[in-house]
């Protein structure tokens, strides 16, 4: 299967949105790395070094796409990410 027909597949589905709600997942530069909504597409160069908690590193840009699935709550919308997509942390460059 092609490139272009993968790509059409996608967008089909993501205009279904009232069959099951889909939605494409791109995180922008400078937003703090979550791991539990985003994967390290590439580990750091430095080994030994432990990352402190209190410092949230940011990235730089996403190298794949992820995909999450919006369900409505009575308080509040809840997602579950199908496939977090991969970032790249400032840290590695």
């Amino acid at each position: 299967m092609g490139l272009f027909r993968l790509a059409y597949d996608i967008r089909v589905a993501l205009a279904e949105k009232d069959l099951y709600p889909v939605e494409l997942v791109v995180e922008g530069p400078g937003t703090p790395f979550q791991s539990r909504w985003m994967d390290e597409a590439h580990a750091p160069m430095r080994s030994g070094t432990v990352e402190s908690l209190a410092k949230m590193e940011r990235i730089v840009g996403t190298t794949n796409v992820g995909l999450k699935c919006t369900t409505k709550s009575a308080n509040s919308d809840e997602y579950t990410y199908l496939l977090k997509p991969k970032v790249v942390k400032a840290s590695v460059l």
